[in-house]
């Protein structure tokens, strides 16, 4: 038997097989599953379990992911590992040096990458919810996504992180969360490197925002020249929708650019103080953490002396979200006191001091 064969699940397989074009045919077959597919105009068969619970699972198994390596040309255990991985999305973060050819990296450069790595993916949850130029603090929801991403095994060639996402089994055409916050950091790193050639103000609608700037400006603490790689590989159970490298190369120089960056998103966050009188339009809850609650309220007020009435979302948790709720649902105005954010479409209201029904 093949080494790792027991963690394969089949819903992984049956997912593998889909993703590489093995057609599902109907068959007479109690207990097992027929795909096909064409190889150089010859068509062959393979035969997969229904179940794991069958008296011959593990010789069916055995047979399966055997005549699948030779036909697909792949060894059995990277196949294997690619089947478990069938739903995993990855970031790979190759740092590239003469110091690192040993695949070993200065402990003070670790202590920059992996809080920076999980920085941007925060940023990047956050910016993906309700996507600003700039927010003062994370919501409770994009700080969970910091440990839903997982760090792989590193890899031989200098130093390679993975940064991984189970993307799960989604049963509607929604693009799974994890899949979107990666989408951004990669279009974030890629308008970091073009960011010459590209309109800032439209930056953080699908990529880079001031707080992703200021992550990666942070990295100016590595003194020594370093090259940073990153390879998105995602699973092809969700359609790529980007039309941009999979492989992103930075440098020292782009930490000094993000800075400059940083500094331009804060005057287009454009904050002001403001105190608020409005009702509640509508609720989103984003996360339940042992009985306390949170998520985005949108409230219609009127600004100033403006005479039409404006939306304006705020993000308030715990005790506020629970005193909206009531708001609601008795249709009572809300008075809210915070920094008015008026840098996107959808006005924000962040670090709420007041909240009063």
């Amino acid at each position: 038997m093949f080494k790792n064969l027991e963690s394969i699940k089949l819903s992984d397989l049956y997912q593998y097989l889909y993703n590489n074009h093995w057609k599902q045919i109907n068959t007479k077959l109690n207990n097992a599953k027929r795909f096909e597919k064409t190889y150089d105009g010859d068509t062959f068969i393979l035969i997969v379990p229904k179940s794991d619970e069958l008296s011959d699972y593990k010789q069916r198994i055995y047979e399966a992911i055997k005549t699948l390596s030779e036909l697909e040309d792949i060894e059995v255990s990277n196949l294997i590992s690619s089947i478990c991985e069938v739903n995993i999305d990855k970031m790979d973060i190759r740092l590239v040096s003469e110091d690192f050819n040993k695949g070993t990296i200065p402990l003070n450069i670790a202590n920059n990458i992996i809080p920076f790595t999980r920085e941007i993916i925060i940023s990047s949850a956050c910016v993906e919810e309700n996507p600003r130029a700039r927010y003062n603090k994370p919501t409770k929801k994009a700080l969970e996504y910091g440990d839903i991403f997982k760090l792989g095994q590193t890899k031989v060639g200098s130093y390679i992180i993975s940064v991984e996402a189970d993307l799960g089994m989604s049963e509607d055409d929604e693009t799974p969360f994890e899949r979107r916050i990666l989408d951004r950091v990669q279009e974030s790193i890629y308008q970091i490197v073009n960011s010459d050639s590209c309109d800032i103000n439209e930056y953080y609608k699908n990529g880079l925002n001031g707080n992703i700037c200021e992550a990666f400006a942070k990295l100016k603490d590595i003194k020594q020249p370093i090259d940073i790689e990153y390879n998105f590989i995602k699973s092809k159970t969700i359609k790529d929708n980007k039309n941009i490298p999979s492989k992103i190369s930075i440098n020292n120089d782009i930490f000094e650019k993000a800075e400059k960056l940083s500094v331009k998103f804060k005057e287009i966050q454009a904050n002001e103080e403001v105190s608020i009188i409005g009702k509640i339009k509508n609720i989103d809850l984003y996360s339940i953490d042992e009985g306390n609650k949170s998520g985005y309220l949108t409230v219609n007020f009127i600004y100033l002396d403006e005479k039409k009435k404006r939306n304006v979302k705020i993000y308030v948790e715990g005790e506020k979200f629970d005193l909206a709720c009531d708001a609601f649902k008795e249709h009572l105005d809300v008075k809210v006191t915070g920094l008015l954010d008026k840098s996107a479409r959808t006005w924000c209201i962040d670090d709420v001091k007041i909240f009063e029904v």
